[in-house]
């Protein structure tokens, strides 16, 4: 696994936790009919979300260990 891959997967590993738990804080906080929880749920999900567009930003970037070489078939 190159330096490259190693990022993405970490971005899409933080993306997917922060979208997944701030869902389930949103739930709860929607539940308990907590409003600043509610927004800390959302600004949760739109770490996830960052993490997530982030993530599909660098998966196109060469990296310097595989720069001019060819995929491997």
């Amino acid at each position: 696994m190159t330096m490259g891959e190693a990022k993405t997967l970490g971005l899409q590993l933080l993306g997917a936790v922060g979208c997944g738990g701030g869902v389930s804080a949103g739930l709860i906080a929607i539940e308990a009919e907590d409003v600043p929880a509610l927004w800390a749920a959302g600004f949760i999900i739109a770490v996830g979300a960052f993490g997530l567009f982030a993530a599909h930003a660098t998966r196109g970037e060469a990296d310097d260990e595989t720069a001019g070489r060819k995929p491997p078939p």
